[in-house]
């Protein structure tokens, strides 16, 4: 139904609703974020992508992504080039979905978010939403982000409370959401939160999940 993407002060914090919710943490099943990481540490590169609808025929072409990211050198492992593999494995599936891709060059530690547009990957800053509630997305978070980024107070706190509200608002119009919500975190520099999976929106899970997704 919708995925959202969301810049703070030292990150970006990626949510999306989902089907169900899948045990344990690493993210390997997730249903709507895919998180992977190559080579190893403590220089590692990362992907994330995140689809913004249940079913989204993309997610196989972004397997075959992962698949090139993992043969890519790691002297040659920047932004750009990582980028550049990603384009050359999107195939237009032909469906009007836009869904976001994050990455992290370790080469030359530079990270960005994009969406997808067709085979390219178009730079995101800011937030963002995709999906068919996007519009209502966009309306709940516009006015928040705005402030708190003129404020210089885009910390994790306020983007997870941002994007928790909104996607408590679009649940409470719209019957076809998923009855999960699922998030991670990139870091500048490259640290990548475990995917954290809600069911149920209890105080007392959000701020677990908060605390998961926090560099603590």
């Amino acid at each position: 139904m919708i995925a959202a993407a969301l810049w703070f002060n030292s990150g970006i914090l990626l949510v999306a609703d989902a089907d169900g919710a899948t045990p344990g943490g690493d993210g390997s099943n997730a249903h709507a974020i895919f998180p992977k990481q190559y080579g190893a540490p403590p220089a590692r590169a990362t992907s994330i992508f995140v689809v913004s609808e249940s079913g989204n025929r993309r997610v196989p072409a972004f397997h075959a992504c992962e698949d090139a990211l993992a043969r890519i050198p790691f002297d040659e492992c920047t932004l750009d080039r990582m980028r550049q593999a990603v384009e050359r494995c999107l195939v237009d599936t032909g469906d009007a979905e836009v869904d976001f891709v994050v990455l992290y060059g370790p080469k030359d530690r530079q990270y960005s978010l994009f969406r997808t547009a067709g085979t390219l990957l178009q730079e995101v800053v800011g937030y963002d939403c995709e999906g068919p509630a996007a519009s209502l997305g966009h309306s709940l978070m516009h006015d928040r982000y705005t402030a708190a980024r003129s404020m210089d107070s885009l910390d994790l706190d306020t983007v997870f409370s941002i994007a928790m509200e909104t996607l408590d608002a679009i649940r409470a119009t719209r019957q076809a959401c998923g009855s999960c919500s699922e998030m991670v975190v990139m870091y500048a520099d490259g640290h990548l939160s475990d995917v954290q999976h809600l069911a149920h929106h209890t105080g007392k899970k959000r701020s677990a999940a908060l605390t998961a997704l926090g560099r603590t």
